[in-house]
């Protein structure tokens, strides 16, 4: 069955009013919602949610299910600091040749278990392998050779053409994950990059905006359905803020990681909220009007 990207079906529709949608526009609104909504209660919700805020619920949902971003969600996954934290390991210019060969398969050497424990390349049975430990050996020690022979600082790719043109055997996750950066990520021109655009109306923005909006509202959402109360801006961003510290999601301007409070300029209106409102004023109910103490002595 073919995927109906949800922005796409949206595209041109995404600031007019619930009642003016088609019917095939309503469904796939529903569907980005995560949770099933009646329909009136997707309509209130629609209303209610600024353009970004509508963009916002989509991309996060296209992200996580839309079969031609698996490469995307392959990468996003092994970025993660609890998995192979991929992204922070290709930056460094100087890998060692015993993490070269952990990595290579399939494990990062900064992970710890609860106990605070390194992984153990040794005894450790990757994907139930019980020939990994032997590999991972055979890696470390031709690695060594090389960086005794030729001492100077290797990238973590550097190690993988070595296990190539050496013939070792390793992990295939790093060839997939080489390749998905390859087909995801292409190279920006300009130094910064620009997000990904949502149908026509999309504004160049950089890509960590983008990332934002999908992290922040999918956790919105989530807590939303959790504790029926909707976060507030700021806890969305320090959310956000840790996330890109777990997944080394950085400012390619700065080169450094992002506060909460420039994530947090960046992600306004994706609550849906103005200042002074609560839940039910962000679900499109009225506000009760507040009198004052002379109003009140009338």
């Amino acid at each position: 069955m073919t995927y109906k990207n949800i922005c796409m079906c949206l595209d041109g529709y995404w600031e007019k009013p619930w009642l003016e949608l088609p019917v095939e526009q309503r469904q796939a609104w529903r569907k980005a919602l995560f949770i099933d909504f009646e329909e009136s209660d997707a309509g209130r919700r629609w209303d209610s949610y600024n353009l970004m805020q509508r963009q916002g619920v989509a991309v996060a949902y296209d992200a996580e299910h839309d079969p031609a971003l698996s490469g995307r969600r392959f990468v996003d996954w092994h970025d993660g600091i609890q998995s192979m934290n991929a992204a922070m390991w290709f930056k460094r210019a100087n890998i060692k040749p015993d993490e070269a060969a952990m990595l290579l398969w399939r494990l990062n050497p900064l992970q710890r278990d609860w106990q605070g424990n390194a992984p153990d390349p040794e005894n450790t049975y990757v994907e139930d392998d019980k020939t990994s430990p032997a590999h991972y050996r055979a890696l470390k020690r031709a690695f060594e050779d090389v960086a005794e022979a030729d001492p100077k600082p290797r990238t973590l790719l550097d190690w993988l053409c070595v296990a190539m043109r050496e013939g070792l055997r390793y992990h295939q996750w790093i060839d997939e994950y080489v390749q998905a950066r390859i087909e995801e990520f292409p190279a920006d021109s300009d130094g910064e990059g620009d997000a990904p655009k949502v149908g026509a109306r999309g504004t160049a923005k950089p890509e960590w905006v983008q990332q934002a909006l999908e992290i922040g509202t999918e956790w919105m959402l989530a807590e939303e359905k959790h504790t029926k109360k909707r976060p507030g801006i700021v806890a969305i961003a320090k959310y956000v803020e840790g996330e890109f510290k777990l997944r080394d999601i950085r400012s390619k301007r700065l080169d450094d990681y992002l506060n909460w409070q420039s994530i947090k300029k960046e992600i306004t209106g994706i609550t849906g909220r103005k200042p002074g409102d609560n839940f039910k004023n962000a679900m499109g109910n009225p506000q009760r009007k507040k009198h004052s103490p002379k109003a009140r002595a009338q």
